[in-house]
């Protein structure tokens, strides 16, 4: 059995928690001779996919004419983009088909290829609607006051992107 202990790297030093140091010093007891391995994890952030899902993505959908507010369709273009922007060809029950691998450890790659396709099919800058930081700054100042729902009113009220 494959055991996986989690701990950040504060100023040089490994910072396991309590209970991470425990199970770890308890496992190298039990399992004398092990090898154990470190990998670091990519720190993908919370706000780099809430760009991606709560910005990129529904823009997509509201370009496309399509109703932006609804989840659903927002976990099916996220479905369609991983398929589209990073799939792969695999065979099931003797046909083969395109499945979408997994976007971790790639976010800001894949985020690039989704906007790079809405500039090409869309026509829109990203400068004006697909700009992190204006999404951070949305986010952060614009939404907590309650005046927009969300950022495509936003971004139609401010003139950056255009009604439909």
């Amino acid at each position: 059995m494959t055991k996986k202990w989690n701990y950040k790297a504060k100023n040089g030093t490994a910072c396991f928690s309590d209970y991470v140091k425990s199970s770890l010093l308890d496992d190298q007891k039990n399992h004398e001779g092990a090898i154990y391995q470190i990998t670091r994890k990519s720190k993908e952030s919370k706000k780099g996919r809430g760009f991606l899902h709560g910005g990129v993505y529904t823009i997509w959908a509201y370009l496309d004419g399509k109703e932006y507010r609804n989840h659903k369709l927002i976990d099916w273009i996220h479905d369609y983009a991983k398929k589209e922007f990073n799939g792969t060809m695999l065979m099931f029950d003797g046909k083969r088909r395109l499945v979408g691998k997994t976007t971790k450890g790639m976010l800001p790659e894949f985020t690039e290829k989704i906007i790079e396709h809405l500039e090409e099919n869309y026509g829109i800058k990203r400068e004006d609607v697909l700009n992190p930081e204006d999404y951070k700054y949305f986010v952060d100042k614009i939404y907590s006051t309650g005046k927009y729902d969300d950022y495509i009113i936003f971004l139609v009220d401010t003139g950056k992107l255009k009604k439909r």
